[in-house]
Order: C-alpha cells, then structure tokens, then sequence
C-alpha cells in the first residue's frame, strides 16, 4: 500500500491480532494516507507501462501539432483514472467503458473536450456519441502501442489480452515460430494475416489480429482518423546534396473488420468496446488477477482462480468496486501466507 516499513499503528495492529481478525480497518486507513499515491505509481507503472508512452517519438515531421507536455499527460491518464476509481469506490467496469474521462487543460484540448483549468486531472463527462472512455479509448494506450509515426495492431492487440483478459499469450517453449512470407503483401493487414497462416501463429494471432484491427480507425497519438496517410519520403537535392526532408502523404483506406475465434465481428472501437463489455467478468477478473499478482509478487497461476473468484464474488457484492476489490485480496487467506 505505501512501498515502506510498517508504521506503528500497523504494528500495534499486527501484534494485538486486530489485523489478522478485522484487516479492512488498516486497509482503509492506509489507502487514504496520501502514502498509497505510492502504490497508485507503482501498480499502474507495471500494469499500463504508462513510463513507456513517450518512447517512440511522435515524429514531429508528422505529428507537428502534438506538444511535447501533451505527451506526458496521456502518460498520466491511467494513472489518474486508476486514482479516481479507487479514492471513489467505482466499478472497475470503467476499465472497459466509461461516460466520463480523466483530463488536465492538455488533454481536454487534445480530446476537444470542455476547457479544463490548469494541469491537475479531474473527471469530464463526455458527450453524447463519444467514443472515449475506458483504457482503450486513452491516447496514452494508443501511443504506447505505436510507433513513432505507424499503428501496430499486433501490439494493441496483444496489450488487450494481457492487460486486460490477464491471458499469457506467450508461445509454448518447445514450439519453433517462423516468420511468415509477407513479399507481395501491399497493406499493413495483408502482410499481418500472412500471420494466420502459419500454423505455429494462427491460435494466438486469430484472437490477437481483430482486437488490434479494431482501433486502426486512430493513429500513432490516439486522434481519430478516417482512413491512412502513407508516409513517403521524398528526395531533396540542395547544392548537390540529396536530403529527404520532404514528406509525402496518399491516403490509403482502412480496412478493419474482422471476426475473433468465437465468430463475434469487431470492426471499430464501439464495436471492440461491445465485445469487452460482453467479456466484462473475464476482464474483470482479469484485473483482479492483475491486482494480486502485484500484492505477491509473482505471476497468477491456474491455482489462483479460486482465490480470484472469491475476491470477484466479494467485490460484485460492490458494484466491482476497485476499492472493494483490494479490501478482499487483503482479507484473503493466501494473503496472509505470501
């Protein structure tokens, strides 16, 4: 809860037995130390990589009007969302769909929201027909699984299975990946189909390729777009030197409807964000698992879903309180063997 030494009350608490017998009082109180702004840190740093936003640019030759400082508040955003649900006791369905946001004067702009004052993050409501909201709707998650001036469908539709179903989509060790044969491909989603093909990809990628395909409708920084801009460079002889300064862009359609393993069709984001709801036990669960993989340092295992199904059970008791959610880790049995 605070990443330090046990103060006195905790210790007092843990030698009288009070902690072992009624735990939720400490937890209570240490979450609304301003010390559990260290764990808020900690957590959503390992669960939403949100320190790794900003590493691929944007190339400013193609992202001119994305400040620097509007960056760093889309690194911010999870953080701060996470913050909210937890001080306020929300559901942790916000993870998947939300009506409101989290956004400083930065990030209202960004999104074209109403003006908010000053850098500090507060909840905006969105309007009607928006399609923020939720993790997945962040520019911070769009950029981090961007590079500097391309969208990755791979990445984003990865990121969603672990971060948010908690599934280990890593291949079995004693199977030998190859790379597919992508010459003659002239799109970004012909060359990463070429994935399905290969028998050793197609189980992960059949699940992984329609999630990220989903959110091709939005660049590299999280604006939405209606369709590609293909970056060329083009060369500039100056003095006789070459340079390739200038940039050219042709648009290219966007093609992102594709069907999951279970038949059920994602073309866009509201239709990705149908599918989560949908799924809204797993990911919660998800979370969760997320959640005590962080309180014991170790990965969740398929030992643990009896230990994750009570924490749920305890939490939908809540309205899949975040805050409730930690209550019951923490109250748990196993905890108390970590």
């Amino acid at each position: 809860m605070w990443n330090s030494v046990p103060d006195a009350e905790l210790l007092t608490a843990a030698k009288s037995g009070a902690l072992r017998k009624n735990p939720s009082v400490q937890v209570e109180r240490m979450l609304k130390d301003p010390k559990a702004g260290r764990f808020i840190d900690d957590f959503t740093r390992q669960w939403l990589q949100r320190d790794k936003v900003d590493d691929f640019g944007p190339d400013v030759r193609v992202f001119k009007n994305v400040r620097r400082m509007t960056v760093d508040s889309m690194g911010r955003e999870g953080r701060e969302l996470f913050r909210y649900l937890l001080e306020k006791g929300l559901s942790m369905e916000h993870f998947i769909d939300s009506d409101f946001v989290m956004a400083n004067d930065r990030l209202a702009r960004f999104y074209r929201l109403p003006a908010v004052k000053g850098d500090a993050f507060v909840p905006v409501k969105l309007p009607k027909g928006s399609e923020r909201g939720g993790l997945v709707a962040q520019a911070g998650f769009l950029k981090l699984t961007s590079t500097d001036f391309a969208t990755s469908p791979i990445h984003r539709g990865s990121w969603i299975l672990k971060n948010l179903y908690n599934e280990n989509i890593e291949p079995p060790a004693d199977v030998v990946i190859k790379e597919p044969d992508i010459r003659g491909t002239t799109t970004i989603r012909e060359a990463i189909l070429k994935h399905q093909e290969l028998e050793s990809c197609a189980r992960c990628h059949s699940k992984i390729d329609p999630l990220g395909f989903a959110l091709e409708f939005y660049d590299p920084v999280g604006r939405k777009r209606p369709e590609y801009r293909h970056v060329e460079e083009l060369p500039v002889e100056r003095d006789g030197t070459t340079f390739t300064k200038k940039i050219k862009f042709t648009k290219v359609p966007i093609e992102s409807a594709m069907k999951l393993p279970d038949g059920r069709e994602v073309r866009d984001l509201p239709t990705l964000k149908a599918v989560l709801m949908a799924d809204r036990e797993r990911i919660i669960k998800g979370i969760i698992g997320k959640l005590i993989s962080y309180a014991h340092g170790r990965d969740v295992t398929r030992a643990d879903r009896p230990y994750i199904d009570t924490v749920f059970k305890s939490a939908a008791q809540k309205n899949d309180s975040l805050r409730a959610a930690i209550h019951a880790i923490v109250a748990h049995p196993e905890f108390g063997r970590k």
